[in-house]
């Protein structure tokens, strides 16, 4: 059986966030220290995984989809494991999908207050002259 090494993979999902590990541990209600720790343990508790898992809006299987992933072929009931695996990578797909549209959102409404203030840059303009 592959060894999963949980604390590397919240560490990954952690920098894949794009926050500091400070905003990670604050996120999690963790110390920066006490999150540290965790990235270096192979095994963490359920507890752990469920609150990672939330924070970061996904599914629980993140954390063992490779694993189900290089099990499957070997696996006797490898055509469960397998639609489980594609199951994990749509509420990925689905999670990342709605963070670009969010973002997409975030960079229109962003581009109307550049324009918003270059318009007020242009009044105060002539009213100085």
């Amino acid at each position: 059986m592959t060894s999963v090494h949980f604390g590397a993979l919240i560490k990954d999902l952690v920098d894949s966030s794009g926050e500091t590990k400070v905003e990670s541990a604050k996120r999690l209600g963790y110390s920066k220290n006490n999150l540290f720790d965790i990235f270096k343990k192979e095994d963490v508790g359920t507890d752990v995984l469920k609150k990672v898992a939330a924070a970061y809006r996904v599914d629980i299987g993140y954390f063992f989809a490779d694993s189900i992933r290089q099990k499957g072929t070997n696996n006797a009931i490898g055509g469960a494991v397998s639609q489980y695996y594609n199951n994990t990578e749509e509420s990925r797909v689905r999670i990342l999908t709605t963070e670009n549209d969010g973002l997409k959102a975030e960079n229109k409404a962003l581009r109307e207050q550049i324009e918003t203030l270059k318009e007020l840059v242009q009044v105060l303009k002539e009213r100085g002259k």
